[in-house]
């Protein structure tokens, strides 16, 4: 069997950036993210309304 980051090295890169981002920067992150997905959220709850009048 090959190592790991031989079979996937996007995945092993992905790992090593994430344990390299420092601790603010995960909040920051997440914190975009929740904001995004909130705004999704939104968007979606606007278009149902919308058909719904329909």
């Amino acid at each position: 069997m090959p190592p790991a980051e031989v079979v996937y090295p996007s995945k092993a890169r992905e790992l090593n950036i994430k344990q390299n981002v420092k601790q603010e920067d995960k909040t920051v992150f997440i914190s975009k993210l929740i904001f995004l997905i909130k705004s999704r959220v939104k968007l979606n709850v606007k278009n149902s309304l919308v058909l719904q009048k329909k």
